[in-house]
């Protein structure tokens, strides 16, 4: 049976049983190409398909299934319906719309020859080299989803998204020491809802020769100091930071402690909306419609319109990334995201972004007497509330006198979440998209691709903790 027939069954199905119905049918295609220390590996390519059906009757009933033949529609169908929840809850309305939306590609990466996307790729993995580098690895990964959408109350929502991404790693060896530096992060590459043009337009040849020069360089830098020191904390550091400890700790479910899974919690409470968190500085905004951003939609996985919604303004938080069943409004903030056909729709940030300030780069350095530019994170904790974290990078920048000196080994900075955003008097106005590729949350736990523009931000007084080894 084909995906939207089986997906007209399933809601017929569904539709005598319970007082509102869902039914999504989803189609994922995947390519991975790697080089790894220069040698080409057997490309990686998946495709899944299946439909998925959530039934309410003040509570939800969730079932999936990858066979679209009408038995085992009817079966999943059955089986939502023996898991719902009983309960008193409400939904905000839901859609009743028929629409299509399809995100930005200019140049499809599944239509591109294979030997020529590996030819590109050879090339950037070629500037991956020098006489300390001992391991490196390039990789282009691809996804493709389309996905239908129907309620019983007559919404019908096609999209259709592509997304880019590239890493690159070098590690090098010497002198007692093995350093790694990692373009765009460590975290499994960067990504944009786009085709092969964001590649084409990240000059990744200079960066892989950037990151093969410091990896090397860090071999002989000298540890990170300790003691408090202003930061600097460029655009993959901060995404990672503004997702561990504000993103996470503004989802709604997480507030409301319903959703405590994998570090979940948060120390923000419902009533904490209009209480000052972060410096006045500090404007967050969920922005669901951004082009290039892996959190962009045309509607959620509930059918809701995405939205750009402000989380923090001037450092008070004003809202929460929120759905249909957990709102405090009446109305879905528009957050749902499931990481596939098979798995449940949870809250989740969209693109989770700081907006930019009025500074250049060089301004927000000259004014550090003494500091650190830290850059791309290598290790990070963070308590089940979201407050005392400690973060860690590949490379630091020395700073002294409104000057960058030199390359310093393994910074590492500590603190908690208010304290340290209140600690913000700078914001760039130079402001890229960042990527966290490996979002986990949920139990099963799902994972998926969450972006973040930001500008780099400066931070006074702050604890590092020193290099060591």
């Amino acid at each position: 049976m084909k995906p939207e027939e089986a997906a007209e069954v399933a809601i017929k199905c569904a539709i005598k049983l319970t007082d509102y119905a869902e039914v999504r049918v989803r189609m994922d295609t995947s390519e991975e190409l790697t080089y790894a220390d220069g040698f080409a590996l057997p490309p990686r390519r998946s495709q899944s398909c299946g439909l998925a059906v959530r039934l309410w009757r003040g509570g939800w009933g969730f079932a999936a299934t990858c066979r679209l033949e009408e038995e085992a529609i009817r079966q999943t169908v059955d089986l939502a319906r023996a898991l719902l929840r009983p309960g008193r809850g409400t939904l905000a309305p839901p859609e009743t719309v028929e629409a299509r939306w399809r995100g930005e590609c200019l140049a499809d990466p599944f239509a591109l020859p294979l030997d020529w996307k590996l030819q590109q790729l050879a090339e950037i993995a070629s500037a991956l080299h020098g006489s300390q580098i001992t391991a490196s690895r390039a990789a282009f990964g691809f996804s493709k989803r389309k996905q239908l959408f129907l309620n019983s109350r007559g919404a019908r929502i096609r999209q259709e998204s592509v997304e880019t991404g590239y890493s690159l790693k070098a590690v090098a060896k010497g002198a007692g020491q093995v350093v790694t530096r990692s373009f765009p992060n460590c975290l499994g590459g960067g990504f944009a809802q786009a085709g092969f043009e964001f590649i084409q337009r990240s000059a990744l040849p200079r960066e892989a020769r950037r990151i093969a020069a410091e990896a090397a360089a860090l071999l002989i830098a000298p540890a990170a100091p300790k003691g408090k020191m202003d930061l600097l904390l460029a655009g993959n550091q901060l995404a990672l930071q503004l997702h561990e400890s504000l993103g996470h700790a503004l989802e709604l479910d997480r507030v409301l402690g319903l959703e405590e899974s994998l570090s979940g919690g948060s120390f923000l409470r419902a009533e904490s909306l209009g209480k000052q968190v972060a410096s006045p500085l500090v404007n967050v905004t969920a922005d669901a419609t951004a082009p290039l951003g892996v959190g962009s939609f045309g509607f959620d996985d509930e059918g809701i319109p995405a939205q750009s919604l402000p989380l923090l303004r001037a450092g008070r938080a004003v809202g929460f990334l929120s759905s249909r069943e957990h709102n405090l409004t009446g109305e879905s903030g528009g957050a749902m995201r499931a990481a596939g056909w098979r798995d449940l729709p949870l809250i989740r940030m969209t693109n989770v972004n700081l907006e930019p300030g009025s500074q250049t780069l060089s301004q927000l350095i000259a004014d550090i007497d003494r500091g650190l530019l830290i850059d791309t994170p290598n290790s990070w904790s963070i308590d089940p509330e979201r407050l005392n974290f400690q973060f860690g990078a590949e490379a630091g920048y020395l700073i002294k006198g409104g000057k960058i000196q030199g390359l310093v080994r393994n910074p590492s900075y500590g603190g908690t979440t208010p304290d340290f955003w209140r600690r913000c008097d700078g914001i760039a106005r130079e402001a890229a998209w960042q990527t966290v590729p490996n979002c986990g949350k949920g139990l099963p736990v799902q994972v998926l691709r969450v972006g973040h523009k930001v500008a780099p931000a400066r931070f006074r007084a702050v604890d590092v903790l020193g290099g060591g080894r």
